[in-house]
């Protein structure tokens, strides 16, 4: 008897565990993100990409600081709920700013993204603009 009960306790923990799993599989691959979170998430990997193309300057790895302007409202609302993907070092000597500006085209949400890296004359020393889309446009109710 006491096997059974064993088995019977291993079945439901093994039932209970494949429950969660499949629910997290389906949170990860099926439900849709919200425009700040793909946002953050094209926004790294396209970092990612500028790195791996030794596109970016050397004076990236030395941001003292970041400097966010989200120049509309829907972009104000984006980073309300996130933060740039970009590492600052203390000991730097360049500043980041980054403007952001939400716009919709042909039914589509999107991003620009526009660098300035500068050094602590305050000149602009690089800069790069990127564009996001972020999916169709979500109407509020």
């Amino acid at each position: 008897m006491k096997k059974n009960t064993i088995s019977v306790i291993y079945a439901f923990l093994l039932a209970a565990l494949l429950s969660l799993l499949t629910l997290s599989t389906y949170k990860i691959f099926f439900e849709e993100k919200s425009q700040e979170q793909l946002l953050l998430s094209l926004w790294k990997k396209d970092i990612q990409l500028l790195k791996q193309s030794n596109y970016l300057p050397k004076e990236w790895n030395s941001i003292s600081s970041l400097k966010v302007y989200p120049n509309t409202p829907k972009a104000k609302e984006w980073f309300k709920l996130i933060k740039p993907p970009i590492k600052t070092n203390s000991s730097g000597s360049s500043q980041l700013e980054l403007l952001i500006i939400s716009f919709e085209s042909n039914n589509k949400q999107k991003a620009i993204i526009q660098y300035d890296l500068l050094d602590h004359k305050q000149n602009v020393i690089w800069e790069l603009g990127r564009t996001f889309e972020l999916g169709p446009v979500k109407k509020t109710k």
